[in-house]
């Protein structure tokens, strides 16, 4: 279906004061105990048991999101190179050359090519484009999804919408290194306050961009579902590519309408959080709540959603569920 793509997350304040995803459907024998790697920039993908060499390009299924944009049904999330994931020095992987490096070895050994980033992500665009660009040479797939986040300037936005997200094509592209004459793959819009006009014409302002060949597809990230139907009637079927909603055993939102309404309109779902930072691993099953470091953002986040949902001693017993299966 449209709506069949994963986000891959990787990403540790105490959480002890809390007393008390669809997860990702890989078979055992593809992921030993749905492990997960914790502060590196890129996902491990075992081989099943029973093979022993493949095709990067075999190991991840791919859809066509529109017809010059193939992305990889894994996608990895490059918010961990936003600066606020780092471990000790001696073993850090989120910024630098080290980060560059994992970002290619995805790519070249496994297949996992797409990558989603931001322009809030500090630096995370800038190291997702040098990446790019060595895959490029090396005549790698490399997929590179970003985001426009619009958190203060709406009235700029709704007075001159494709003035505005002209400049912000142009911001990312330098960020991340293209050429004037190079789409963007997919730009994905963020609208912070509903109260603020001006999202459906922006909304159609990035349609206007991808109809010039300035950007290969157009996505939104955390809507309602009342939101996306109006922005869907403002541009016609088809003008939305993806919806980049979080979406894992701790949030089952999407589950209430809006997967429905994005097959329905032909509109791809990326989904984060499947993995809650790595807080739905192995890792942390039987483990104190005063033994658990979230020293990320990730983790933090995920720490919050897990304490919202009923707290560390309710999710020792999600943990143990999902162990049995």
């Amino acid at each position: 279906t449209a709506a069949g793509y994963l986000t891959m997350t990787t990403t540790t304040t105490p959480i002890a004061q809390q007393q008390q995803a669809t997860s990702p459907a890989i078979p055992a024998h593809r992921l030993k105990r749905r492990e997960v790697l914790h502060g590196l920039a890129t996902a491990t993908v075992l081989l099943p048991a029973t093979t022993t060499r493949a095709s990067p390009e075999l190991l991840i299924p791919r859809h066509d999101v529109v017809p010059d944009l193939s992305i990889t049904r894994v996608v990895l999330g490059r918010w961990q190179l936003s600066g606020g994931h780092r471990g000790d020095a001696a073993t850090d992987r989120t910024s630098g050359s080290r980060a560059v490096d994992d970002i290619v070895t995805a790519a070249e050994r496994f297949g996992l090519t797409t990558n989603d980033t931001a322009d809030i992500y500090g630096e995370s665009q800038k190291l997702v484009g040098q990446a790019r660009l060595r895959a490029v040479q090396d005549k790698v797939k490399f997929e590179a999804l970003t985001k426009l986040c619009v958190f203060s300037e709406f009235e700029e936005a709704n007075r001159a919408p494709e003035a505005f997200v002209s400049k912000k094509i142009d911001a990312a592209k330098r960020a991340m290194q293209y050429g004037n004459d190079e789409p963007l793959d997919c730009v994905q819009l963020y609208w912070h306050d509903y109260e603020k006009p001006g999202l459906e014409a922006t909304v159609e302002a990035l349609c206007a961009a991808r109809d010039k060949g300035l950007i290969r597809s157009v996505g939104i990230t955390n809507f309602g579902s009342a939101k996306i139907q109006a922005m869907v009637d403002r541009v016609g079927a088809g003008g939305i590519s993806l919806n980049q909603i979080q979406f894992s055993v701790l949030d089952g939102r999407p589950l209430n309408g809006q997967m429905e309404l994005c097959r329905d309109q032909n509109i791809g779902v990326l989904a984060f959080g499947t993995t809650a930072g790595g807080f739905l691993s192995d890792r942390y099953l039987g483990m104190k709540a005063s033994d658990v470091v979230a020293d990320t953002y990730s983790k933090r986040k995920y720490a919050s959603i897990i304490g919202e949902r009923g707290g560390w001693i309710w999710f020792q017993g999600l943990l143990e569920l999902l162990a049995e299966i």
